[in-house]
């Protein structure tokens, strides 16, 4: 759940800060990357959406050269929904009903 946000973590270790068109790309990546893994119809259609919201802004954001008033704020709760009801989802899956992470058979 947390590869996705690898960039975004790497940039804040060799810059010391994240810009906001990096923050927007990410979350649209990362919300259809976790939408599209989901077994849940409501979590992917709900992800897809994000995902063209943050797209959009992020087009805005280059073609301004600035960022929409909120967006980062705006960004970093998206990014954190997302995450939160795909753990509650996976938790479902693999402690509820006790369905394997990886099954490794011979």
């Amino acid at each position: 759940m947390m590869l996705p946000l690898l960039p975004i973590v790497l940039e804040l270790w060799q810059t010391k800060t994240v810009t906001d068109t990096s923050l927007t790309l990410t979350a649209s990546m990362y919300a259809i990357a976790i939408g599209v893994s989901s077994r849940s119809r409501l979590l992917f259609g709900g992800s897809i959406v994000i995902s063209i919201l943050f797209a959009i802004d992020f087009g805005i954001t280059i073609g301004q050269h600035t960022s929409l008033p909120g967006t980062r704020s705006l960004v970093i709760w998206g990014i954190c929904a997302v995450f939160v009801f795909h753990a509650l989802e996976r938790y479902n899956r693999h402690i509820v009903d006790r369905i394997p992470f990886w099954e490794f058979t011979a």
